[in-house]
């Protein structure tokens, strides 16, 4: 057959490819016919995605619930009969799950394919796994397709905020799973049925923890197998690029498990874009240690269409740009990554509208570049700073801005991933930092009155306007009595009543007391900000704001307070004494990245019971256990394997079980 003259182009660049190692197929991985709620049988459906739609790829994902046990034995026989090496795969996958709106434990649809069984949705009359999001993750992980012999994996379709009822929708809100991690390969970012854009929710997942790539699919329910336009996006045609060593079905699958892949619109229909994505010979999907300061990037576009944007991402933001003005075009932008584990990817824009995105890669940096914030706010016996008067550059989010402490000097707070800590530039209010802004600091470790800071700071912003992290849930009583684990952190308390202390006039400081039920902690309100002089709170509050210190005796170990920014970290609410629910089973792990040993804190709902902690790698294996006693509030891991070896370099997951529950937390190890 002939193929239009943008095929052909893309034709000539897929063989341009083969000497990166790779060729580029263009697929649709969700789909659907009359096996469940579609339209027409598997082999119209195969036929019209190879010889009318040119895709090289087509899933038909078939609703599980509805699928026979005979018609998904002949699902797969179709999907293998019309499989033509080097020419077309077909896939045989089941869209498994709910949305319901009403069905408790209904969280939201997922594919996964060539599963030599149907994952069972009944029990005994009982609902099993269409209902048990956790109980999916360990089902796939537990069962291997028949190509390969490989664990099956999945994507994440159509992930909106309303797919499936509370508090399990959208995949209990994408909270992060070791199991589910082994388990998802991808997310949608695209999907033709259920709506045209999930940007938000691919960087949510990312943000979250998760290791997942892109796809973009059409859903087809009414035919058009492979080039069913979206109305809802000027009849942009959505597919999923994969990059393979081979138009086989066995490569095909490793590829997809590997996150080998990039989301496209398609308009016209001869316009299909492709990307090639590295970074130090990583391909996109791939996790990755590194030690150098700078890393390097190389990435090639090509499509019909011009190009009028390249963008490089970094944790969700933007962080470098290129105006391409071709149909191809070479880029090798350089990041000097921070300490610990980012992901970057692409996005492209041509000129008629039409986007084009990348997996991820991520890169654990073990950079000696940047200095964890855990690490200057680490304190001796006497609560002095370990690292006083050494020189540190640290690198974060601002938490409080400008302005809010002091009117005279640049009094802020920075936060990464593994603490928070006070940035003091005296005499001077530049450069002007506002909440959101990523910062790099250089200066000298010092303290006044206890408190921690980076003083004399060459300070330098990054970026303005990013997200800051939401602010760690904690109580009243874990400031008292662990107010030097949380200095300098954003954090919130809630359902505090207020049990002491003059409410401050305006122009005026103010010392009070507050309790949630779980005993005092101080609240300080500074006369810098708009709270002073405000009316006093005659209910229950909750309080956002980071936690200081003020102790003018040695040893340093006293006077933790919180102190809020503005009014509108004091929210009023009804009920007043209303406990707090706590930080939930893990407040915290510090330091993180972790050099040889990390502490995890139990939050409040761990605080009575005992804790059995395990440790598991990416992989999720079992690498060591350990058992906390009622009463402790935190365990010391000391980065040894179950035989007392030191475990790698690498990212691990502390599984933390109580009567209350179970809390999975990721620990960036760096040895």
């Amino acid at each position: 057959m002939n193929k239009p003259a943008g095929l052909v182009f893309v034709a000539v660049m897929l063989m341009w490819t083969a000497g990166w190692g790779y060729n580029v197929y263009y697929g649709n991985l969700h789909a659907h016919c009359s096996y469940s709620d579609g339209i027409g049988t598997p082999p119209q459906a195969y036929s019209y995605a190879r010889d009318s739609a040119l895709v090289d790829i087509q899933a038909l994902t078939d609703h599980t619930h509805w699928l026979s046990t005979s018609e998904w034995s002949n699902l797969r026989s179709f999907a293998s009969s019309y499989t033509q090496d080097g020419v077309f795969v077909a896939l045989s996958a089941q869209e498994h799950g709910s949305l319901s709106s009403s069905r408790s434990g209904a969280f939201g649809h997922m594919n996964f394919y060539e599963s030599t069984v149907l994952i069972p949705q009944y029990d005994g009359g009982g609902d099993n796994y269409r209902y048990n999001l956790a109980g999916t993750y360990s089902w796939l992980v537990g069962h291997n397709d028949g190509i390969n012999g490989n664990p099956l994996f999945a994507v994440f379709n159509h992930p909106y905020y309303s797919g499936g009822t509370e508090p399990d929708a959208q995949f209990h809100h994408f909270a992060y799973s070791v199991s589910g991690d082994s388990a998802m390969s991808h997310t949608e970012i695209r999907n033709g049925q259920r709506g045209d854009n999930y940007e938000s929710e691919y960087l949510q997942v990312l943000s979250m923890g998760w290791h997942v790539g892109v796809t973009a699919n059409q859903d087809n329910h009414n035919g058009m197998w492979g080039d069913q336009p979206n109305p809802n996006s000027g009849d942009d045609i959505y597919l999923t690029g994969v990059l393979a060593d081979t138009l086989t079905k066995e490569a095909i699958l490793v590829s997809l498990k590997d996150r080998r892949t990039f989301g496209v619109e398609v308009n016209p229909k001869t316009d299909r874009m492709a990307v090639l994505f590295q970074c130090e010979g990583h391909w996109m999907g791939d996790v990755f240690e590194s030690a150098a300061d700078t890393i390097h990037f190389d990435i090639t576009v090509w499509a019909e269409t011009n190009f009028i944007t390249l963008e490089l991402f970094r944790n969700g933001s933007s962080i470098d740009f290129a105006s391409p003005g071709a149909n191809y075009y070479e880029w090798h932008p350089e990041d000097d990554p921070p300490l610990g584990e980012s992901y970057y990817f692409v996005r492209a824009q041509q000129v008629d509208g039409d986007y084009m995105w990348s997996s991820p890669i991520w890169v654990i940096s073990t950079s000696e570049n940047w200095d964890p914030i855990s690490s200057v706010n680490a304190d001796d016996a006497n609560g002095e700073p370990v690292r006083l008067y050494d020189d540190v550059t640290i690198k974060g989010l601002v938490t409080v801005a400008t302005g809010t402490f002091s009117t005279v000097d640049n009094d802020v707070f920075v936060q990464d991933a593994t603490g928070g800590v006070n940035v003091v530039k005296r005499n001077s209010s530049t450069p002007f930092l506002s909440v959101g802004d990523s910062v790099t600091v250089t200066g000298t470790v010092d303290q006044s009155r206890g408190l921690t800071r980076v003083a004399n700071p060459a300070i330098t912003v990054e970026a303005t306007g990013l997200p800051v992290p939401a602010p760690l849930l904690i109580t009243t009583g874990d400031i008292e009595a662990n107010g030097e684990i949380y200095e300098g952190l954003f954090v919130t308390v809630e359902g505090c009543s207020l049990t002491g202390g003059t409410w401050p006039a305006e122009g005026l400081d103010g010392t009070l007391t507050m309790d949630d039920g779980s005993g005092d902690c101080t609240l300080f309100i500074d006369k810098e900000t708009n709270i002073d002089g405000s009316p006093e709170p005659t209910d229950g509050i909750d309080v956002v704001g980071v936690i200081t210190q003020y102790d003018t005796s040695f040893p340093y170990w006293s006077g933790y307070r919180i102190a809020p920014r503005s009014l509108d970290d004091i929210v009023p609410r009804s009920g007043i004494g209303t406990p707090a629910s706590g930080p939930g089973i893990v407040a915290w792990i510090l330091p993180n990245p972790a050099r040889g040993q990390a502490r995890i804190v139990f939050g409040s709902e761990a605080a009575c019971g005992s804790k059995l902690v395990t440790f598991y790698d990416v992989a999720g294996r079992e690498v060591s256990r350990m058992v906390s006693a009622p009463g402790e509030k935190s365990i010391d891991w000391n980065a040894l394997d179950r035989e007392g070896r030191d475990l790698p370099s690498g990212v691990y997951f502390a599984v933390v079980k109580t009567g209350a529950g179970e809390h999975s937390a990721k620990i960036v190890l760096i040895n």
